[in-house]
């Protein structure tokens, strides 16, 4: 996959694009584990979007990541603070 070839150079689209692939697959293709680990991946090149997504994986607990409202709230604000507009998220 072209997506994985980019975001192992650490391409940060192609690694919040791989976290959205993996997030939004559906039935037993869907792989929560590996869309966080890429999200986190963009996130520490401060890639908004990313952060906020791992937020979002904080706040509700998703996949093997333990819900923390803490950790959630930091996300956030790192997402805002990195340019992401957290009240529109569309």
């Amino acid at each position: 996959m072209w997506y994985t070839k980019s975001a192992e150079q650490e391409y940060v689209l192609a690694q919040r694009a791989l976290g959205y692939i993996y997030l939004d697959e559906t039935g037993d293709a869907k792989d929560l584990e590996k869309s966080f680990y890429w999200f986190e991946r963009a996130a520490s090149q401060n890639d908004g979007q990313s952060l906020y997504e791992l937020a979002r994986f904080y706040e509700q607990g998703l996949g093997t990541v333990v819900q923390n409202m803490d950790k959630a709230n930091e996300y956030y604000e790192l997402a805002r603070e990195n340019g992401h507009d957290i009240l529109n998220t569309n």
